[in-house]
């Protein structure tokens, strides 16, 4: 009987998830926790720094940050129309990184560190796009 339920829930996921176009299904899956998207290397350098500064090693949250800020200050990002999107996000990842940077070895409020991530990934999503590689 167990084994006809679980055959049964799965034909019925596999359907719903065929049968309705996704996101997921127009991108390819991360590789190593990084998704293969336009600003997945930033998601990914984000998500590191954050995660360094919640355990408390904020020499590590820095430096994350830090390289952050430099490889997105290395990209072009004055291609027409997306540069009001890009103002957007660099102010959001300013916002994010600067303090973290600035801090080095010093705890900042957690509840401001975590508002401006998610600010800064929620940026991100809005312009991200699939990558076809």
């Amino acid at each position: 009987m167990k084994i006809k339920s679980a055959a049964a829930v799965s034909i019925v996921l596999l359907s719903v998830i065929v049968s309705v176009p996704s996101a997921r299904a127009q991108t390819k899956p991360p590789i190593a926790g990084v998704e293969r998207t336009t600003f997945g290397v930033y998601k990914a350098l984000a998500q590191l720094a954050f995660e360094f500064d919640q355990k408390q090693d904020y020499a590590n949250a820095a430096k994350v940050a830090r390289i952050l800020m430099l490889v997105w200050a290395g990209q072009e990002h004055d291609s027409q129309p997306k540069v009001d999107a890009w103002r957007t996000i660099d102010k959001a990842m300013d916002a994010f990184a600067k303090p973290i940077v600035a801090s080095d070895h010093v705890p900042l409020n957690q509840a401001e560190v975590g508002a401006a991530y998610h600010r800064y990934l929620d940026e991100l999503q809005k312009a991200d796009e699939p990558l076809h590689y």
